[in-house]
């Protein structure tokens, strides 16, 4: 019959610790491993997020071919659009007091079928926008003779969104004939257009750019 071991043997004894020891070992987390749990259950991890440039227009070539030639020497150039033709439109008078407001830079020939880019009068690049003009003086135009340079002077009224006291030349902007103000005792109005001016600025078939800086803005408020 083989020797027991004495259960309250020394060697005995140790060996049960020795094991217990390594159970503990393996199952137990040290209090750094802890932390570092409790920390990542509390605190997820953050998605990266790539770094981000400004995005750069690149603001569309302009040619002075763009510009047709034109009589007078004014500071705002105004002309028809070559299908006003094509819609009846032959000859017309530009009064003292229509508003001009820009729609963006020119991307082609002033007269051409909406030869700007919207990009910049709008959205991202919305800082280009919002200039106006009105004439100070009339104008005919017609088929023979489309274009004409006339005086003008920038438009600021809050209600309409006119915020520039100023027109640059050097941004080269499409404007489009939006309507027909009472510039009379300090206050705008905008009457009801009789025809053919109605279907002329409803279709865009008036168009102008300026060809200097156009200085001296007129300041204007609500109708009583």
């Amino acid at each position: 019959m083989a020797n027991r071991v004495p259960l309250e043997s020394g060697a005995f004894m140790r060996f049960l610790a020795l094991v217990a020891l390594a159970l503990l070992a393996g199952c137990t987390p040290s209090n750094e491993s802890q932390s570092n749990s409790l920390q990542a259950d509390s605190d997820p991890p953050k998605p990266s997020i790539p770094d981000r440039k400004p995005v750069e227009y690149a603001v569309p070539e302009f040619k002075d071919s763009f510009v047709p030639h034109a009589v007078g020497n004014g500071n705002f150039e105004i002309c028809l659009t070559d299908d006003a033709e094509e819609n009846d439109l032959t000859a017309i008078m530009i009064p003292e007091g229509t508003v001009f407001q820009s729609w963006g830079q020119i991307t082609g020939p002033l007269r051409g079928i909406q030869n700007f880019d919207r990009n910049t009068t709008s959205g991202e690049h919305a800082a280009l926008q919002a200039y106006a003009v009105v004439t100070i003086e009339s104008a005919q135009l017609s088929v023979k003779q489309p274009c004409h340079n006339i005086e003008a002077r920038p438009v600021v009224n809050d209600s309409f969104g006119f915020g520039f006291d100023s027109v640059p030349f050097d941004r080269h902007l499409n404007f489009q004939a939006g309507g027909l103000m009472r510039v009379s005792g300090n206050y705008i109005d905008n009457p009801k257009l009789k025809e053919p001016l109605s279907s002329a600025f409803s279709g865009g078939y008036i168009v102008g750019t300026p060809t200097k800086n156009i200085g001296d803005g007129i300041r204007l408020d609500d109708k009583p």
